[in-house]
């Protein structure tokens, strides 16, 4: 209407003027106004949604009586604010103000506006005055979305065949009518799910949900689904927003298919032949190839057959038989796995892998077979043992015979030899030496050695480097005398201290001793390392103390101390060696020193830790509840370093490192990540079996250059410093570099199948194995070699460049060789010849070795087992996934440490042993089922922290590493839980086990981690 009307005023004023009809007022207009106007707008420039103050001021030369209207005009015309004020006198040359308030709508159209003015006869019968532009303002985008959506989904983790309820919620801050477009994208980005709500009215502020539902296919991609939203005109005639992340959730396999097999025979000899068959099924019809393959104790694969084009039908299992006839001299001793695995008929796709669908035992005779009897087990100084050695040969020969004794550091202390033995074939014959130690021989574990040579040496048959052990009780007592240079010294003088030792045996020693402040407080210490004691001949050690000039008065202590050399055992300690007093020193106790030799970036006790995620069930609520002083929290780094969905982007700016840290700082643990990225990474082999994905991707420079760039930016976050406006860190964090691919690259230079074309040659050399470091076009590590070891050395060199705060691990698998200690029941294993060969390898890849100028690895991480041992024998079907306690069958603990202990010696670097499992066989809470499954090496740990520190164990971390498995908070929801107790003879050789106690916590493991690191803190194993 008004529009008309000013369509109406302007009409009619131009026909008044025309026919001079105008009031005489108006009609003076040419020569001078008789009303004039004008409008100031604050401010010049508003928000659609702000508001702007408009004061039109209005003069008129006469005295009069009209209306007003001051109104808004967008840029395209459209009036959009109406005011209108009646009755306005005027007196002659009067001016009044009128002030408006217009606030602009959240979709007004932008640009720039109008305020217009008009004045009126009383009776709208007279036009007096136009002012078509009495002012203008600009109107820009609105501060908020007009449009936002965002969305749920009914479950975080869903399986395949699953039904998903999607629930997208709108809210649109103006009136709309619009399309609303929820849709559903699989891990590869295609497109699974849409449903579109057409002409859906919405009011200014309104908020509505929208939910569809639909059911996952039976083979429905596994990973991570995204929910996406969009909003359109009515008719989708524009795009008003849209969200490209709006949820996401997780699909895991349905287990679509299982694949078994059963062996004709659990045991053969060399030379004999065995069936195995498959037995495959399927959910749904499906032609499939069928692969079967079976592989020795090394993991070559010795006989293999394939059935393609196979069809099985939904509910139907099919048998597949492979038969074998094994070699009586090539076929090696030990387990062999038989291995299935189901790939679509254009091998575009592998359905499922089982690597353990059934084992069998091919047993030889060996060349020859030693063992010993020792008696008694224990004994002292001045009593003897008597060591009985038995030797069989499978061939009639006539040998040297060489027994030997060890003492704990591999020291020999008795060596006797048998010449010209002649052995008949397959029978054992035996021989019989004794030693007795003499007064003051080092206590501790011997072992006995026996080898077999050709007649007068030169050639080694056989070597059998632990065949028995005894243990040598052997108390040898110290006594000390400590001297100072004078009862009282001024603060800021030198005092001189003399220690003399003595022993009543003969020993090697490492000489200790350090000064308390009066508070307590350690204030100095000194040493000295590698020193004879020998019977009656007592030692002196001197050394000179600079008192500070800060150090606080009073009476000082001198304390003593005697260590086995290089730290590690305390054979004997003092409290009150001497006593002295400083004068004139601070009021203020001295600053205590550090505690000395040991790291100070590691605690100076063996450390325990678990898996702690950042959330209620870890790092901000169970830990701390637990009471427990944790000294390490990890968490595993992954996703993949070009995938969208790795760690980088679990928070902005790749901020989750860093507030992880921060939170396991506060709670006073040191920070462990597991970095594992490179078998999450796309390349150009996603569909292949994970070594060879994991060497495709090591090889890739495009995968290779993010993936350096996500470490660096890893390293950013944890550093001490602030890069790209975040602040790092700064504290002790360990990162756990890529568990399994050091495993893989060794089984890549020893054998030529093993490495699909990525290596140069065959030896035990990593720098036979390729890589792209300096093809990957990061400049950090362009100087570095495209080798397995010149990946290493550019990891270590970022970590110099960046965060030298941050501790790097390098992982040893015990399976390195492609002998798997942890599963072999071979009992002439050579753990510790294997540990050597695979710390020679860590070694020249980084541990030991690196270029001039860059570090090497901090620490060394071993895995036992990524599963409970329960999990693995009762739903996987491995017969010998638990260790023997007893450690008298195989496998059992003390090889396992055999191993290490190889490790640990061939690199000289501290060992953390990490994702451990956390069953155990003490709470009736551990039934074997679903997250309650047993297991015997936790409770095998914290009984032996001393035998394990001994081997070079610095921190034990337990965490589960599959989701089916024991944890340590209650993941599975059930609360207290004891069932009905279990008595097994698993893990032991000995009776059996029962785990009869009751528990009172909600822990999946019974509380066990927590009430045994617990008691374990109350007096916590020092190891230096």
């Amino acid at each position: 209407m008004r529009e008309r009307l000013y369509q109406y005023a302007r009409v009619l004023m131009v026909c008044l003027l025309l026919l001079g009809l105008l009031p005489a007022g108006q009609a003076r207009a040419a020569e001078a106004p008789t009303y004039a106007s004008r409008a100031t707008i604050e401010p010049g420039s508003v928000a659609a949604g702000e508001s702007v103050d408009i004061a039109a001021e209005v003069t008129s030369q006469v005295t009069n009586t009209m209306i007003v209207w001051v109104d808004v005009f967008d840029w395209i015309g459209r009036q959009v604010h109406h005011t209108e004020h009646k009755g306005q006198s005027f007196a002659a040359g009067e001016t009044k103000t009128y002030d408006v308030a217009y606030t602009p709508a959240l979709d007004a159209l932008k640009g720039d506006y109008t305020v217009r003015v008009l004045l009126f006869s009383e009776t709208m019968g007279a036009l007096y005055h136009w002012n078509g532009e009495a002012g203008k303002f600009r109107v820009t985008e609105p501060v908020g979305p007009l449009h936002l959506s965002t969305a749920a989904v009914s479950t975080n983790t869903a399986v395949a065949g699953d039904t998903v309820t999607v629930t997208a919620t709108v809210k649109s801050a103006v009136a709309k009518t619009m399309l609303v477009d929820v849709e559903v994208y699989d891990s590869v980005g295609r497109r699974v799910h849409q449903e579109m709500m057409d002409n859906q009215v919405f009011e200014a502020g309104e908020t509505k949900d929208y939910s569809t539902a639909f059911t996952l296919p039976l083979d429905a991609l596994k990973g991570t689904y995204t929910v996406k939203v969009g909003l359109f005109g009515a008719g989708m005639s524009t795009m008003l927003d849209w969200n490209n992340s709006a949820a996401q959730f997780t699909v895991t396999d349905r287990n679509l298919y299982t694949a078994t097999a059963t062996v004709s025979a659990a045991k053969i000899l060399a030379g004999e032949t065995v069936t195995a068959t498959a037995e495959v099924s399927s959910l749904v019809d499906r032609e499939m190839n069928v692969v079967v393959g079976l592989y020795d104790p090394y993991g070559q694969q010795v006989q293999e057959r394939r059935f393609d084009g196979e069809m099985v039908l939904a509910g139907v299992p099919r048998q597949f038989p492979v038969t074998w006839a094994s070699h009586e001299d090539d076929s090696p001793k030990g387990d062999y796995q038989v291995r299935i695995s189901l790939h679509a008929t254009d091998r575009a796709h592998m359905y499922l892998a089982n690597n353990e669908a059934a084992t069998f035992y091919v047993d030889r005779i060996d060349p020859y077979v030693a063992s010993a009897t020792v008696a008694p087990a224990v004994i002292r100084p001045g009593e003897t043992v008597q060591v009985v050695a038995s030797v069989r040969a499978k061939e009639t020969v006539d040998a040297l015979i060489d027994i030997e004794i060890y003492d704990e550091r591999n020291h020999r202390v008795l060596q006797e030899v048998f010449d010209n033995q002649h052995l008949e074939a397959m029978t054992p014959q035996e021989w019989s030496v004794s030693w007795t130690p003499t007064a003051g021989v080092q206590g501790g574990e011997y072992t006995v050695k026996i080898g077999v040579f050709n007649p007068g040496w030169g050639i080694l048959y056989f070597w059998q480097d632990i065949a028995a052990t005894f243990t040598v009780d052997s108390p040898v007592e110290y006594s000390a005398d400590v001297t100072v240079s004078a009862g009282t010294v001024q603060a800021g003088e030198t005092i001189d201290i003399a220690a003399t030792f003595a022993s009543e045996g003969a020993v090697d020693v490492l000489l200790y001793a350090e000064v308390r402040n009066p508070s307590g407080a350690r204030v100095y210490y000194d040493f000295i390392d590698n020193q004879h004691l020998a019977p009656g001949q007592p030692v002196t050690f001197p050394t000179t103390w600079a008192v500070p000039r800060s150090a606080a008065s009073g009476t000082y202590k001198v304390r003593l101390g005697v260590f086995n050399p290089g730290w590690g055992i305390l054979y004997w300690w003092e409290n009150d060696g001497a006593e002295f007093v400083v004068e004139g020193g601070a009021e203020k106790p001295d600053e205590p020193l550090p505690p000395p030799p040991q790291d100070p970036r590691l605690p100076a006790h063996l450390g325990i830790g678990l898996a702690a995620y950042p959330s209620q069930n870890g790092l901000t609520g169970w830990m701390p509840e637990s009471g427990v002083p944790w000294d390490y929290a990890y968490q595993y780094l992954a996703g993949g370093v070009n995938t969208g969905g790795g760690w980088a982007h679990w928070n902005r700016n790749g901020t989750f490192a860093s507030n992880y840290a921060k939170l396991a700082g506060e709670q006073g643990a040191i920070p462990v990540f597991t970095y594992y990225q490179m078998l999450h990474s796309y390349g150009d082999c996603d569909y292949c079996e994970e070594p060879r994905r994991d060497l495709a991707n090591l090889n890739n420079p495009q995968v290779m250059e993010q993936y350096f760039q996500d470490f660096i930016l890893l390293l950013k976050r944890l550093s001490a410093e602030t890069y790209d406006g975040v602040e790092g860190y700064g504290g002790t964090a360990i990162i756990h570099v890529e568990p399994d691919l050091s495993g893989y690259a060794q089984h890549a230079v020893m054998r030529a199948d093993r490495c699909f074309g990525y290596c140069d040659g065959v030896g035990h050399d990593p720098s036979l194995l390729r890589a792209a470091v300096a093809n990957s076009g990061v400049p950090e590590v362009a100087d570095f070699p495209n080798t397995w070891q010149g990946f290493n050395w550019a990891l270590l060199h970022l970590r110099d460049l960046y965060a030298p705060n941050v501790l790097l691990g390098f992982h040893v698998s015990g399976w390195g060789t492609m002998q798997d200690v942890g599963g072999s029941t071979d009992p002439y294993m050579n753990a510790w010849a294997i540990g050597e060969e695979i710390g020679a390898f860590a070694g020249a890849s980084g541990v030991t070795d690196s270029p001039e100028g860059v570090s090497t690895y901090d620490l060394i991480f071993n895995d036992v087992a990524d599963r409970d041992a329960g999990f693995y024998k009762y739903v996987l079907g491995r017969q010998h996934a638990f260790w023997d306690k007893t450690n008298q069958s195989f496998p059992n603990f003390h090889r396992w440490e055999e191993f290490l202990s190889g490790v640990v010696q061939t690199v000289q670097k501290p060992a953390v042993i990490w994702q451990i499992p956390l069953g155990n066989q003490y709470f009736a809470t551990m039934n074997n089922t679903h997250r309650h499954y047993q297991d015997n090496r936790a409770e095998y740990f914290f009984d032996h922290i001393e035998e394990l520190a001994k081997v070079g164990i610095v921190g034990l971390l337990f965490g589960s590493g599959d989701d089916n498995n024991s944890t340590h908070f209650d993941s599975r929801g059930d609360g207290v839980f004891n069932a009905e107790p279990i008595c097994t003879t698993d893990g032991t050789s000995e009776g059996q086990v029962c785990n009869d106690h009751l528990s009172a916590y909600p822990d999946d493991d019974g509380g066990y981690l927590r009430m045994r690191a617990g008691e374990y803190y109350l007096d916590p194993y020092l190891l230096r």
